[in-house]
């Protein structure tokens, strides 16, 4: 119980000292694949949730017309990694997906942020019934 309070209380502290590039609407959507040989991977990404009477042409910005991001993007993409893979962990812990922990394989900052992994285990029988294929392209 105190191992899970700790890492909601560090990550909203790491949220609240960094320039999000995470929308605060986004909600995390995390899929499955299981590779015919027993690979387990997954992949971590934002939709952005709809909001009644939201402008689009402003979204993200602030009221002087500035975007909010992080003028260094080096700095964004290594703070949003981190997000995402505390975010991956945390999702990963409630779920049970990875038993014995998971290794980032690719992360992405395109339209949205993408964190892509996979598990250190192989899947069993179980797994392949509990978690279907929810990942379009891999």
């Amino acid at each position: 119980m105190f191992k899970r309070l700790a890492v909601v209380v560090s990550t909203l502290v790491l949220h609240a000292c960094s320039s999000n590039p995470i929308p605060s609407n986004a909600m995390p959507v995390f899929q499955t694949r299981i590779s015919p040989s027993g690979l387990k991977h997954f992949e971590l990404r934002y939709q952005m949730a709809r909001e009644p009477g939201a402008e689009r042409p402003n979204q993200g910005r602030s009221r002087d017309g500035r975007s909010g991001r992080q003028s260094n993007p080096a700095k964004m993409y290594e703070n949003t990694r981190k997000q995402m893979t505390a975010q991956a962990e945390r999702m990963i812990e409630e779920n049970r997906y990875c038993r014995t922990g998971f290794w980032v394989l690719n992360f992405e900052m395109n339209r949205s942020p993408r964190l892509r992994g996979e598990c250190h285990e192989i899947a069993t029988e179980q797994d392949r019934e509990r978690f279907p294929d929810t990942i379009q392209n891999w």
